[in-house]
């Protein structure tokens, strides 16, 4: 899946936190990878949360990986 994201410059969105660890160990990165760990809410509050945050990352979304936690949203570049 990482290999057609590249290729079509797509966003990868997981909740599977082993998703962006194979990501980072093949070394094969999306042109970004959002990871939705919001355990304790419902389908459609994760997607409410998931647009505020690409509203709010816009400009640092390509290159990183971004992770939304209840608290906090934690970015780091992918390469």
């Amino acid at each position: 899946m990482v290999q057609i994201a590249q290729l079509k410059y797509r966003v990868v969105i997981s909740e599977d936190k082993e998703f962006g660890d194979l990501a980072f160990r093949d070394g094969q990165f999306p042109m970004a990878l959002i990871r939705i760990a919001l355990p304790d809410l419902g389908s459609a509050e994760k997607a409410e949360r998931l647009l505020d945050v690409v509203e709010m990352e816009r400009e640092r979304l390509v290159g990183h990986l971004i992770v939304i936690e209840p608290a906090r949203v934690r970015t780091r570049p992918l390469l």
